[in-house]
């Protein structure tokens, strides 16, 4: 019996040798997952798009804010330039040598999207056909990387305009609607024409514009307008939409950028009557 112990004592410790021999001598993997770059996201202060047939789009950040400089002068949409610039930190599954292979296999000759951040390129190129991934080169190194943000690099303009109709931060002066005309004085909404409206009205009115949050944009298509709205600042400057539909969605235009904002059930309610 304590020879059948002993025997077994032994034969476990052999396994428990032997499995730390294969721990301790095996390879590690030939490509570990890294990230893209080693590049801070917060350090970049411009970002261009190139695509075929499309036209190229322009970012350029101006005192934390970023700004859409081509082929719109208009305040970004901060979640499509965060999407960008994590791009920088996404994890790189797989990597080639360019000067190893065919270009053409991965897509990459020529590049589907060229992303440029500062002076770091991107250029796109097609998906592994087994895991989904997009090949993205660097420099000479072919990466292999997450699908998330190239669908997004091929949308129109209109995809990276920010959803808000006044820019936050901004301070307002007067507000022309089809009905009212509210202006700021003494430090308190009036509307002249209107003194039955009270104070604390004109000041919700006034708090719905400077939120006010579009549920989509797109181009601007051929309507008859239904009125006009004129947003005046306190330095001078002035956004004006033209009313497209009222009911069930509110739609607004913007015919200096050709585009058109609609607004979530119930914002004419909340934008045009006190």
């Amino acid at each position: 019996m304590q020879r059948r112990v002993i025997i077994n004592l032994i034969l476990i410790g052999s396994v428990i040798a032997l499995a730390m021999f294969l721990v301790n001598t095996s390879s590690p993997p030939a490509n570990p997952i890294v990230p893209l770059t080693t590049i801070a996201p917060q350090s970049i202060e411009s970002i261009d798009i190139r695509r075929d047939n499309k036209p190229e789009l322009r970012f350029r950040k101006s005192n934390s804010i970023w700004l859409m400089t081509a082929p719109l002068e208009v305040r970004a949409n901060d979640d499509r330039i965060n999407a960008m610039l994590q791009l920088l930190q996404t994890p790189s599954f797989n990597r080639l040598q360019s000067m190893d292979h065919d270009l053409s296999r991965f897509d990459l000759a020529p590049p589907a999207v060229v992303l440029r951040e500062d002076a770091h390129e991107f250029q796109f190129g097609g998906t592994n056909p087994l895991e989904g991934r997009r090949y993205v080169m660097i420099g000479a190194t072919i990466h292999l990387i997450p699908d998330g943000l190239f669908p997004q690099l091929q949308q129109d303009p209109a995809f990276f305009i920010s959803p808000r109709l006044i820019p936050e931060d901004t301070l307002l002066q007067e507000i022309s609607l089809p009905d009212y005309n509210l202006n700021y004085v003494n430090h308190a909404w009036q509307s002249p024409a209107t003194p039955d409206l009270e104070s604390a009205v004109l000041e919700r009115l006034a708090a719905n514009w400077l939120a006010a949050t579009a549920v989509a944009i797109g181009s601007l298509e051929p309507a008859p307008s239904l009125g006009k709205v004129r947003i005046t600042t306190r330095n001078g400057e002035s956004i004006r939409f033209e009313i497209l539909q009222r009911e069930p969605l509110l739609k607004l235009a913007r015919t200096d950028l050709n585009i058109s904002y609609t607004m979530p059930a119930g914002s004419a309610e909340a934008l045009l009557k006190p």
